[in-house]
């Protein structure tokens, strides 16, 4: 991600270059004028700004933060060539009022970043909301994962079909967990592991009977899930 900024700076330095050769060394009759410095100053705060704004947007290390930044980072592209625009005609074009074109370029450059500002918000909120979806899918998640392992261990057919079962059953209960499934969660992890121990010792009998438990306890999750929904 560092790397897609130093590309993204290269090509900001070179923007901003470009603007100052145009604006100090292309002839213009309003050069130097109280509205040429306003059209000036205002589209260099737009540079500032979507250079911020890329900053921010690049330093994350996760490709889903990134995703969900790339929005901040257009609409202060956005606001840069619109405040580009109305301020290079303040600067170019003779006649305009001085307080006409800081009025203009005020405008753009305060509805870009009202909506940049907006749009990091939002992103925020969304990225807030991932992390605790990652975090209350983590227990079934993680489950699946190890009933998973399990199965492959298995020896004996009467075991496997066991463990099929909780697999199955583990698989398919629902991912989102609650403060209040906290209990029956341990004990859904107390007991998963006395199975587990089971099968590895190919105890068939005992297999049996903690995955009858496991199969009632999951059952008695996801009624709970029901119901907190």
């Amino acid at each position: 991600m560092k790397k897609n900024f130093k590309s993204y700076v290269i090509i900001w330095v070179i923007g901003l270059a470009i603007f100052n050769l145009c604006s100090f060394f292309v002839p213009s009759e309003t050069k130097f004028t109280a509205s040429f410095w306003s059209g000036y100053g205002y589209i260099t705060l737009a540079f500032i700004l979507h250079l911020g704004t890329a900053f921010f947007g690049f330093k994350e290390e996760s490709k889903e933060k990134l995703f969900l930044n790339i929005s901040t980072i257009t609409i202060s592209f956005t606001t840069l060539i619109c405040t580009a625009i109305v301020g290079a005609i303040t600067m170019a074009v003779p006649g305009i009022p001085e307080w006409l074109g800081s009025i203009l370029c005020f405008a753009c450059f305060g509805i870009g970043i009202a909506a940049t500002l907006f749009a990091k918000t939002a992103g925020d909120i969304v990225a807030k909301k991932d992390e605790e979806i990652k975090v209350q899918t983590f227990f079934v998640k993680s489950l699946t994962v190890d009933a998973d392992t399990l199965v492959s261990q298995a020896k004996t057919p009467e075991i496997k079909a066991e463990l099929t079962k909780v697999y199955e059953a583990i698989r398919y209960s629902d991912p989102m967990s609650n403060s209040a499934l906290l209990d029956i969660e341990e004990q859904i992890k107390n007991e998963f592991k006395a199975f587990s121990d089971a099968v590895k010792d190919e105890d068939i009998e005992l297999t049996i009977i903690l995955a009858k438990n496991l199969l009632a306890l999951l059952k008695t999750r996801n009624d709970n899930c029901k119901l907190l929904k």
